[in-house]
């Protein structure tokens, strides 16, 4: 048979094309499905599990923090910003990337309805440490170290609480009629049904923390005020301002732990690392719960139980 040879323009172009062409044929498809009857977006994977139960088959959702992802240094994909033009709504949870990204995200896009999912959630203001250089204008505490200031902010960890999770479902139920009426009588259905699941969940775990001794709990990131203030505990954090506490602090912090009968601190689990070195310096072990999980009702059960089986009694 003869040798036969492309001539070399051909050789090169079929160079040039086959990587593009295997990129195109190795992405994954299209994040939304033609058939859906609501594209939605939203930050955390915690948010999925309302969506799911309140949109039930007529929405599709996709997460622009994937699970395991650290909110603070994410930066979206070509894919996410793709599957975030292409939304019907975008439901927001006042974490901070949202302000840093959306603005540029949805700039240009009259398709998206952005909604506040946490509106009307009663916050719990923290202090965050932040740069003020020497504007005094920048009100909040200031912590004595030049180019620095504690400004007071709204924690965003809202959906770690029963309370506030009630008001995220109704805000998104109410976004899902407006958006798509056809559905809004199922929406409603559904949404009732997941204010049901809620409410037997926080009956669940009231039950069991009060049958236990515990008062309050040590964790390294303070992720779970809103929980705390559901059931009636102190929140222990090392971490405080955005940065670790000086010796001082910590030593003051240890002998609170060790009157309280504290031996344990919980960390998220990309947390790890960083918290080994407060751990031994605080004298105790740490058990990781994971904040931002898929499964919103099991992220709390299991927090629960970490209190009980970790919590100690503060004076």
């Amino acid at each position: 048979m003869a040798d036969f040879r492309l001539p070399p323009f051909f050789r090169r172009l079929r160079r040039s094309l086959l990587p593009a062409l295997a990129v195109f044929l190795l992405s994954p498809p299209a994040v939304f499905p033609v058939t859906a009857a609501l594209r939605v977006a939203v930050s955390i994977p915690p948010q999925e599990w309302f969506v799911r139960q309140i949109g039930g088959d007529d929405v599709t959702v996709v997460t622009m923090v994937p699970a395991g992802t650290d909110p603070h240094t994410w930066e979206p994909r070509p894919s996410q910003l793709r599957a975030l033009a292409a939304a019907d709504i975008y439901f927001t949870i006042g974490i901070a990337f949202e302000d840093i990204w959306l603005p540029r995200l949805l700039a240009g896009s009259d398709r998206v309805t952005v909604v506040a999912a946490d509106a009307g959630v009663e916050k719990i203001s923290i202090h965050h440490r932040a740069m003020h250089g020497n504007d005094p204008s920048h009100a909040g505490r200031h912590d004595g170290e030049a180019g620095h200031v504690h400004q007071a902010v709204a924690d965003p960890h809202v959906w770690l609480s029963p309370r506030a999770a009630r008001r995220l479902a109704a805000n998104m139920a109410a976004a899902f009629a407006a958006r798509d009426p056809e559905h809004a009588a199922a929406c409603r259905r559904r949404h009732d049904a997941c204010r049901a699941a809620i409410d037997r969940l926080d009956e669940e775990i009231r039950r069991f923390l009060e049958a236990g001794p515990e008062t309050c709990f040590l964790v390294y990131h303070p992720a779970w005020g809103y929980f705390a203030r559901d059931y009636g505990l102190e929140q222990l954090a090392v971490e405080h301002h955005g940065t670790r506490p000086g010796p001082r602090a910590l030593a003051g912090l240890r002998e609170r732990i060790d009157r309280g009968g504290i031996r344990t601190m919980i960390v998220q689990p990309r947390d790890r690392a960083t918290a080994a070195s407060a751990a031994e310096i605080l004298g105790v072990g740490m058990a990781a719960a994971d904040p931002l999980a898929a499964d919103w009702p099991a992220i709390l059960r299991d927090f629960a139980r970490l209190v009980r089986d970790h919590g100690g009694r503060c004076p």
